[in-house]
């Protein structure tokens, strides 16, 4: 199982602050989960995740969490915007990318 990088935890963190309705089980998903894959984009990063089967679902139309959520990043003016995606009630994505002014 691939465990969350410091900077994916931060995010994940800052999500689910925003993410009142759908708090509880997007943590249960992602205290079972690991991660598949990572991309650097140049620009940001996905972090493709692979949720345990039989969690609770997350409302259909829950397609990404985190719209409003940034977080500071030494070096960058702007900071990175994320956002958790999901498909089929499941978080699947976590992206981060680079904020302009």
């Amino acid at each position: 199982m691939t465990v969350f990088t410091p900077l994916e935890q931060t995010a994940l963190t800052a999500i689910l602050e925003e993410s009142v309705e759908q708090r509880a089980i997007v943590e249960e998903q992602l205290s079972h989960s690991s991660v598949l894959s990572r991309e650097n984009t140049g620009g940001g990063f996905f972090a493709e995740l692979d949720v345990t089967a039989g969690a609770n679902r997350l409302n259909q139309g829950a397609k990404t969490l985190g719209q409003n959520v940034y977080i500071g990043v030494y070096g960058l003016q702007y900071g990175l915007g994320m956002i958790l995606h999901s498909t089929g009630g499941y978080a699947n994505l976590l992206e981060g990318y680079s904020v302009g002014g």
